[in-house]
């Protein structure tokens, strides 16, 4: 899917419960591009959930250590982002904690000064009044990406909180996608190139409301959102309204 639309970028997702093999599909990964591997660790599914300290996580993360492949990992919960910070810290990739709580906020910037090697994405944490302010001043605005919650949220406050936030515009850069094209490898002019030809994309929000140049989104359920003008897409969060342009911006790979 990635092959035919260069707009999306892809990821892919590695369920370490489901250990054998694990191998080849890393392999299998690497040699295909993917941008970053995704985790979810705790999740209160239990064909997904493990801890950051078992065996074959472990494993796998020595695999991928001399790739230069980040990992993106979830992060909600007490004590989750330091306990995932501690679990990767050897292996020198850069880890990126999603799916973060406000309520943790003070954990993950605690986890971010303490550890180089970690990166945050915004979406919720930002629901914090000047919560941005607060992350550029004690971690650096170039260990934090922008995220949305597209495409089961829109995108527009999620944006807003950046854009109106007491940062200068170089740090707003850096946190809406300059970092992202870091980690990624990705420079403008391959940005560019992966866009030319590619319908804006519209976050769950009717076209041309509402656009960013780039973003990740990933998730262990099981359905792609496509685009589409009319029709119902069904998701796990309800269906799509009707007669609006959607786009979609990532797909899902897991072993």
């Amino acid at each position: 899917m990635a092959k035919a639309n260069p707009a999306i970028l892809p990821v892919a997702t590695i369920n370490p419960k489901r250990h054998l093999g694990w191998r080849e599909e890393v392999d299998r990964c690497l040699q295909e591009r993917f941008v970053c591997v995704r985790f979810f660790c705790y999740d209160p599914d239990p064909e997904l959930g493990f801890d950051v300290s078992s065996a074959p996580f472990q494993m796998i993360l020595r695999k991928l250590a001399g790739s230069k492949v980040p990992v993106m990992i979830s992060a909600n919960g007490p004590e989750t982002p330091t306990k995932i910070a501690e679990a990767t810290a050897e292996y020198g990739m850069p880890v990126i904690l999603a799916d973060i709580h406000y309520l943790h906020a003070a954990e993950v910037m605690a986890v971010m000064q303490r550890y180089e090697h970690i990166f945050a994405i915004t979406r919720r944490l930002l629901s914090i009044p000047k919560a941005l302010r607060m992350f550029v001043e004690e971690a650096g605005a170039e260990r934090l990406l922008f995220g949305s919650g597209a495409p089961a949220h829109p995108i527009q406050s999620a944006l807003n909180a950046v854009l109106q936030a007491d940062v200068s515009p170089e740090e707003q850069s850096l946190v809406l996608g300059r970092n992202a094209c870091r980690l990624f490898h990705l420079n403008e002019e391959q940005l560019l190139a992966r866009r030319q030809g590619c319908p804006e994309p519209s976050w769950l929000c009717p076209a041309g409301q509402s656009s960013t140049p780039t973003a990740i989104w990933t998730s262990p359920t099981r359905y792609i959102l496509r685009r589409s003008r009319a029709g119902r897409v069904c998701r796990r969060h309800g269906a799509l309204p009707r007669g609006e342009k959607y786009c979609i911006i990532a797909f899902r790979h897991r072993v």
